[in-house]
């Protein structure tokens, strides 16, 4: 169901089945929960719930290719990072589909 997704992720599901799509991909986030959770440790004395509502939609999982997923991992960015390092700096670029994957 996820519309936000990698340019190369758009191409595999233009260029094939939706169960290829599955098993070649994976829903990533952005921003490590593990970096979001460290943020929200240090500082849930001052935080608003809105606060932390905000920061968890300010960024949306991404699905992904299993090639670029293991670009990050290979960089060991897999629980650390920002989105320049983990997206940019490795050629990812998400992009947002007009429609959900299962209606390609």
């Amino acid at each position: 169901m996820n519309r936000r997704v990698s340019k190369e992720a758009k191409k595999l599901l233009e260029q094939n089945d939706l169960n290829f799509y599955c098993r070649e991909t994976i829903n990533e986030h952005p921003k490590p929960l593990r970096v979001m959770w460290e943020w929200l440790k240090s500082n849930a004395d001052h935080l608003s719930i809105q606060d932390v509502w905000s920061e968890f939609t300010s960024f949306p999982m991404v699905t992904i290719t299993n090639i670029e997923n293991e670009r990050i991992r290979e960089r060991g960015l897999q629980a650390s990072g920002d989105i320049k390092s983990r997206y940019s700096d490795l050629g990812i670029q998400p992009i947002e589909l007009a429609k959900p994957p299962k209606e390609y």
